[in-house]
């Protein structure tokens, strides 16, 4: 299927949708924009009406980075929540996400590897697609030829752990193998590929990254050097995933973009707060927008951390039963219980498999959660009901 990005346009109180693409083409070259029905736009209403859609040579930053393996499944799935996400706003600014897809953004003479971590590093969020596809080439890597999507993945976790960088977080959204038949994703964590991943040291993408971190002044980690194949897609699984066969299929697209905005929109806020409290203005040191930034997360971090004081007894509970009946480690195990307990967010919680619908909603109840939201992301663990 062949993907074509959309924009908004209003026209005489009317709703209709540009491709993306012609919009980036005039911009590039600065000429009118013919509409079907015969108008035009001038350079100056376009440059003001689509300005979050410049290209990637002039873009400061961006909200989110799609990281994803080519391949027809992967890239439909990439290219249809991109699609979407044009349709959503960021409730804090009520504008668009400002979203980098390498289809849209790179074009052909650019330096690949150079423009794709040029704009991750410059993204808040970044959005790995871990799919079956994407493993199953792992699965046979050549540690002397690099690889893109593990140059991403790389790239991601030291940017992530890095305060050089504007990544803040990572949403990984993860995807099992494609059922053509009745067109829809296995189950990612009982296909259980990402156990069998080698443990491969990835040489020649490590060495890239290096040299990635070394342009930009970021110091790496001290085991990014000796990390192999199973290690990085383990550690981004430790992130709090959204897992496709959580939902039905018909709506694979829109509640990865509800995750996706979500987690968009309280970036922003975090920012915004930054911003109206004297943080970085336009021209200032980057220095000290990330000092104002860290002051804000402290603050934050601080409010979080009384809430949990309060739900102390409740998160315990909650961590003993992830940890011991779930079997799920102490670190993952307190990380979901303050998800679940403090934030009230779903998203994070454990769906066990064979739990009825009824031991499930007393779960829920115990501990604030309305039984009617059983939108749960799917856990590696297998758990009986006979351990309740």
């Amino acid at each position: 299927m062949d993907c074509i990005a959309l924009v908004p346009f209003i026209d005489n109180s009317n709703n209709s949708y540009l491709p993306l693409s012609r919009v980036i083409n005039a911009l590039d070259s600065s000429t009118k924009l013919r509409l079907p029905s015969g108008a035009e736009i001038s350079v100056d209403a376009l440059q003001g009406m689509f300005a979050d859609w410049k290209t990637l040579s002039e873009r400061e930053v961006f909200d989110g980075f799609i990281s994803y393996r080519w391949g027809k499944v992967d890239e439909d799935l990439t290219s249809n929540i991109f699609n979407r996400l044009g349709l959503h706003t960021l409730t804090s600014q009520n504008r668009q996400a400002n979203i980098f897809l390498d289809k849209v953004f790179i074009k052909i003479g650019d330096n690949l590897k150079q423009a794709f971590s040029s704009a991750l590093l410059k993204s808040s969020l970044v959005i790995p697609i871990v799919s079956a596809n994407a493993l199953t080439r792992m699965m046979t890597h050549d540690p002397q030829e690099e690889d893109n999507v593990i140059i991403e993945w790389l790239l991601t976790l030291e940017a992530v752990h890095s305060k050089q960088t504007r990544v803040k977080t990572v949403l990984p959204i993860v995807i099992g193998s494609w059922d053509a038949l009745s067109e829809t994703a296995n189950d990612f964590f009982k296909e259980k590929l990402f156990l069998k991943l080698p443990a491969t040291i990835p040489t020649a993408s490590i060495q890239r990254v290096e040299m990635i971190l070394q342009e930009h002044d970021i110091t790496p980690r001290p085991t990014l050097a000796s990390t192999t194949v199973a290690k990085i897609v383990a550690e981004l699984l430790e992130f709090i995933v959204f897992n496709l066969a959580s939902v039905n299929s018909s709506q694979y697209i829109s509640e990865s973009c509800r995750q996706i905005v979500s987690k968009l929109s309280t970036l922003a806020e975090a920012e915004s707060e930054v911003r109206q409290g004297g943080g970085q203005n336009e021209g200032e040191p980057v220095e000290k927008g990330r000092a104002a930034s860290e002051a804000a997360a402290k603050e934050a971090a601080d409010r979080r951390s009384a809430k949990c004081q309060e739900c102390a007894e409740d998160i315990s509970d909650m961590k003993k039963y992830f940890n011991e009946t779930c079997g799920l480690s102490r670190a993952l195990s307190g990380r979901l219980a303050e998800k679940l307990i403090v934030d009230k967010d779903l998203y994070t919680i454990i769906k066990l498999q064979t739990l009825p619908r009824d031991k499930l909603s007393l779960i829920l109840t115990e501990f604030g959660i309305s039984a009617d939201d059983r939108t749960l992301v799917l856990c590696k663990t297998h758990v009986t009901t006979t351990t309740l």
